[in-house]
């Protein structure tokens, strides 16, 4: 069975910061400083994921609403002759 890396790393994060945490409780107070750093890379990796995500969203819906400001009408030109009407019971369908 093939792992994902990208399975792998997404717990890297929140082990940094879990390293971190049981160090700053259970270490010497002359050593606590040493794991304030994991803890604060694990925090930016983080909030970089979820900012860059917001961004990357805000820019897709902003491609999506340009694309809806074009008219449909004036790109594919209505052609009466090619819709087909069919008689049902006493009403026209057109198809």
């Amino acid at each position: 069975m093939k792992i994902n890396k990208r399975y792998i790393l997404s717990f890297v994060a929140p082990f940094m910061i879990f390293i971190s945490a049981i160090g700053l409780i259970f270490r010497d107070n002359s050593k606590k400083i040493f794991y304030l750093p994991i803890g604060l890379m694990g925090i930016v990796i983080i909030l970089e994921r979820g900012i860059s995500r917001q961004l990357n969203r805000k820019n897709i819906l902003k491609k999506i609403k340009s694309y809806k400001k074009i008219n449909l009408a004036e790109i594919i030109p209505f052609e009466p002759e090619s819709l087909i009407s069919m008689q049902g019971s006493g009403d026209l369908i057109k198809l």
